[in-house]
């Protein structure tokens, strides 16, 4: 089941609160080549994001990767749109994030949230989570779950923001 909604122009979190201290932290995220990058940093204000928050152990979050990945380079280049994963894999288990990754052929950005501190930050339950955000970091519309009209109901906002 995929619910979709437009959402009332909330900024996608680059920070969150530690969970102990209670501190405003940068969220930093694990890269394939096992370097570690502000969040922040990877978000360039000159384009639009689709972010899926998944985890590899995640059937419906496979199917929707393989499906964003067949048209991932095609919006990068005529949307300039970049389609990202933001995994929530337990922290020890960045190996099996990226195994997965190799395994697929996945040349879209994944990355892994250890803290998952994106999906606290968005209130995420259920995965996939995805989001489409545009130039200037806000949440411009969100589905929960896989569909097969995914892929073309995506484009379709991204269409409207280009």
């Amino acid at each position: 089941m995929v619910s979709c909604s437009s959402s009332a122009q909330e900024l996608f979190p680059v920070q969150s609160k530690h969970s102990s201290t209670k501190e405003t932290v940068d969220i930093v995220v694990t890269l394939g080549d096992n370097s570690t990058k502000q969040l922040a940093h990877i978000l360039n204000d000159d384009k639009n994001y689709v972010i899926s928050i998944m985890a590899s152990w995640c059937g419906p979050c496979r199917t929707e990767l393989d499906a964003f990945q067949k048209v991932a380079d095609q919006w990068k280049d005529e949307l300039n749109t970049e389609v990202i994963a933001i995994s929530v894999e337990r922290p020890n288990d960045t190996y099996k994030l990226f195994q997965l990754v190799e395994k697929q052929q996945w040349t879209m950005q994944v990355m892994h949230d250890k803290m998952a501190y994106t999906s606290r930050e968005l209130g995420v339950f259920s995965i996939p989570q995805t989001y489409l955000i545009n130039r200037d970091r806000e949440i411009v519309y969100t589905t929960q779950g896989f569909s097969t009209n995914l892929i073309s109901d995506y484009k379709k906002e991204i269409e409207k923001l280009n």
